[in-house]
């Protein structure tokens, strides 16, 4: 599989929160002049407000690296990062598999579950055989949407798992009675 996406999250107070859908809005008019652009999505934790999510999904490396350097160079990431007094933390996933409706399809207010979770050297493919085996379970489930997981581009042992839900509901459902790794739930804003 060949497709890319990545995966920033920046903390900000809520009263950012409009100027962060502005600048969002911005980034997304870049990203669709790139070539092998797919969609954009942002998203809001569940749990903890001031943590937003923004995913772009690319169908090959090079329009993942091109968003990056045009993303880099304009203005508004650097207002945006004034503004924040931080810079987003990213991650660069290389997708291994994938199933279903992608961040970028489902409705506002549709959910989103977050994994990222570190292998042992040389064990990220059991690791990752271990996901698939999860997200092949979650297809039958009333209020699934979708899911991918696959490896970030700068440390190959971590492994990055999304699913996407209907309801709050249908996640619950999907989480055993305790997991060994944290799973994070956010809500769809733009």
């Amino acid at each position: 599989m060949s497709e890319f996406m990545t995966v920033a999250q920046v903390m900000a107070r809520n009263d950012q929160m409009s100027q962060i859908l502005t600048y969002e809005k911005r980034f997304e008019e870049i990203l669709r002049t790139i070539e092998g652009f797919v969609g954009h999505s942002a998203w809001r934790d569940c749990e903890f407000p001031e943590r937003y999510a923004v995913i772009s999904h690319f169908n090959n490396e090079k329009a993942s690296e091109e968003a990056f350097n045009k993303l880099m160079g304009d203005e508004s990431m650097l207002q945006m990062e004034r503004m924040l007094h931080s810079v987003p933390d990213v991650r660069y996933v290389r997708l291994h598999w994938k199933h279903g409706k992608s961040p970028e399809d489902v409705e506002i207010s549709d959910l989103l579950s977050f994994s990222n979770q570190l292998a042992s050297a040389g064990r990220s493919e059991e690791l990752e055989l271990d996901l698939e085996n999860t997200f092949e379970t979650l297809k039958g489930l009333a209020g699934y949407l979708g899911s991918f997981y696959g490896s970030n581009l700068n440390l190959e042992e971590e492994v990055i798992g999304v699913a996407l839900w209907k309801t709050r509901r249908a996640f619950e459902a999907s989480i055993p009675g305790h997991t060994t790794y944290e799973v994070r739930l956010f809500e769809r804003i733009a």
